[in-house]
Order: structure tokens, then sequence, then C-alpha cells
């Protein structure tokens, strides 16, 4: 799975300027590619997982030498519009 162009300059400028030089911090080796979409879901409770609740929108990065994988968020990383803040 590909992010639009559009998606994936946004998130690799905000990688770039947060993260520098893109080499994985856990194995220091590894170049790190984005892999796809991954919608993470939040919930009060374990139980309640099932049963929906809010999700952050987020990508998968994974080290191409170690396999790390870090979530990022696509809000926080100014890819995408987040809901309008109440108040």
């Amino acid at each position: 799975m590909s992010l639009d162009k559009d998606t994936e300059d946004k998130v690799l400028a905000h990688l770039k300027k947060v993260w520098g030089d893109g080499v994985c911090r856990e194995c220091g080796k590894g170049p790190q590619q984005i892999q796809g979409y991954v919608p993470l879901a939040l919930s009060e409770s374990p139980a309640a997982s099932m049963f929906g609740g809010g999700v952050l929108p987020c990508i998968a990065i994974v080290c191409t030498v170690c396999g790390s994988t870090k979530l990022v968020n696509l809000i926080v990383a100014g890819a995408i519009e987040g809901p309008p803040k109440n108040g």
C-alpha cells in the first residue's frame, strides 16, 4: 500500500525536520521507508476496542535492515487535517 504523493511529501518533510538523517535509531544502519496507512483504534478499555471508538490516523515507518517499526500520526505530521477542536 502506498500513500498519495501529497501526503507522502508532507510526511517525509516532517520526518526530515524531526528525525534528521533518517537512519534507524534502533540499529543505526538502515534507511527507513513508509509502508502504508495504519488506523490505530483507541478505546477506554480493552473490551471497548471491539465495539468502536476513536481512531488515530497513522502511517507505518519500517527500517529496511532491522525491521523496527514506528507509527507516525498523520495529523501531528501535518499531512492531514484533524477534527475541529471544541472551544
